[in-house]
């Protein structure tokens, strides 16, 4: 039997006591290819209970925190979806907590960053995905999950920068916008030969807010995604350049999106579920709280 979103990893923690706070967004409805994101935010939920809390890069159980879960957030339409986002989100963050959104696919990160942005200026945004997710619109929808990054950089008053990583796929639009933007990107490709951390941390201010779309991962390692791209990010890889660059930063919120469970491939949801795990570990650990 499934657990309870408010059972999460063995913290049972009122919203009071919390310092974490976890926000299911079961969202589908800008998808463009593969479908299934509105199971994602219940796999992850799942396959948390399967992993150790002893962690052994940290020997000793690294979440020393409580969490605490929200109900489900329910829409019917995506501006209905992004509005009681960064209700809750905003709740968060004037409540002293760190929101955590699960998705759901990633058009919900834009009412994240609303949420944080009615309550923090100068925010860094590290943005980890396959494609620059930067169209003007997308199926006629200026709310798809192509063009979330593209809505939060117009916000600029509350961003001191955003950055992109793992990127290997972008429209001739995309292009054009991060020539004359100045958008910086981290191209897969670049990534494979050399180290990029140094150069981010001169980039990221103290606010960090990261999102991260698992089709950042290259599918041999998580195939359950709607629009997987050849030539990803591998597993230690993407947790040098997290450890890196939360290390003295104050993770202020993060989502996790793009998760689309197909019965087959179990390891995209635990892989999913870890890399929870080690974001919220980095955070506690190695971040300013």
């Amino acid at each position: 039997m499934a657990q309870e979103f408010n059972d999460f990893l063995d913290f049972k923690s009122s919203y009071s006591d919390a310092h974490f706070v976890i926000i299911p967004v079961p969202m589908e409805i800008t998808v463009s290819y593969g479908r299934g994101t509105s199971k994602g935010p219940q796999a992850i939920i799942d396959a948390i209970f399967q992993l150790e809390a002893y962690d052994i890069e940290f020997k000793k159980e690294a979440i020393n925190a409580p969490v605490h879960t929200m109900d489900v957030i329910q829409a019917n339409d995506a501006p209905g979806y992004i509005e009681r986002i960064k209700q809750n989100v905003s709740k968060c963050v004037r409540d002293g907590k760190v929101p955590i959104v699960l998705g759901g696919e990633h058009s919900l990160s834009y009412g994240v960053f609303l949420g944080l942005a009615e309550h923090k200026k100068d925010i860094s945004i590290l943005h980890f995905d396959s494609h620059l997710d930067l169209r003007e619109s997308y199926e006629d929808s200026k709310y798809s999950h192509a063009s979330v990054i593209r809505r939060i950089r117009e916000h600029s008053v509350s961003i001191h920068d955003v950055v992109s990583v793992g990127i290997r796929s972008e429209s001739s639009e995309e292009a054009s916008y991060v020539a004359k933007s100045g958008h910086k990107v981290f191209y897969a490709q670049d990534i494979y030969r050399k180290d990029i951390t140094n150069e981010l941390n001169k980039i990221l201010g103290d606010n960090l807010y990261i999102t991260f779309d698992i089709d950042a991962f290259d599918p041999s390692i998580m195939p359950s995604t709607g629009t997987p791209e050849p030539g990803g990010l591998e597993w230690y890889q993407t947790l040098d350049i997290l450890r890196a660059v939360i290390k003295g930063r104050k993770v202020i919120g993060f989502d996790i999106v793009e998760l689309a469970p197909d019965g087959v491939n179990h390891h995209s949801e635990f892989t999913t579920a870890k890399l929870l795990y080690k974001m919220m570990a980095y955070a506690l650990n190695f971040g300013v709280r």
